[in-house]
């Protein structure tokens, strides 16, 4: 077997780490509640309002999507996908926005202000994002935008003194 192996190394290792790229993925497809909002919200089409690549976000029990997710808003929802190379049991998203509440959070000891999209009523998976690109879904979706919640634009500066 050892000698098998020896001869075979060079075939063995890249379907290893093939193999150990697709568990990762929908390991963190289960993990961070994309799998179960994908069951309701996956689409098939091709999403035609404004986009930003290379967006970041944090959805549940931490998990990060640092740089890879491109970020959509129109009218009908949120449209959300992550690269390429991370799609593995990430299908592209499109939330409508009777399906999402938001709301002002703060982070690292109240010095971040960031907000949290809560993605499906029943689902009520958490995704946080930065303000900036918070004002930039608000911006492109206007009155669309989820009520309930305060809006993403970020509030004046502080004066101290």
């Amino acid at each position: 077997m050892q000698d098998w192996m020896g001869h075979h190394f060079g075939l063995i290792v890249p379907f290893y780490f093939a193999g150990l790229w697709v568990a990762i993925c929908y390991f963190a497809s289960f993990l961070s509640g994309w799998h179960l909002l994908s069951k309701r919200f996956q689409t098939k089409g091709e999403f035609h309002g404004p986009k930003r690549i290379l967006q970041s976000a944090d959805m549940r029990f931490n998990s990060r999507y640092n740089g890879c997710l491109t970020v959509g808003a129109d009218s009908s929802g949120l449209f959300l996908v992550p690269l390429f190379i991370f799609r593995l049991g990430h299908p592209p998203l499109l939330v409508p926005w009777s399906e999402i509440l938001t709301q002002r959070k703060k982070r690292f000891f109240g010095l971040m202000d960031v907000v949290e999209l809560q993605l499906g009523r029943s689902e009520e998976v958490p995704l946080t994002i930065n303000m900036k690109l918070a004002a930039w879904i608000e911006a492109a979706v206007g009155t669309d935008w989820p009520t309930g919640y305060p809006k993403a634009t970020p509030s004046p500066p502080r004066l101290i003194g």
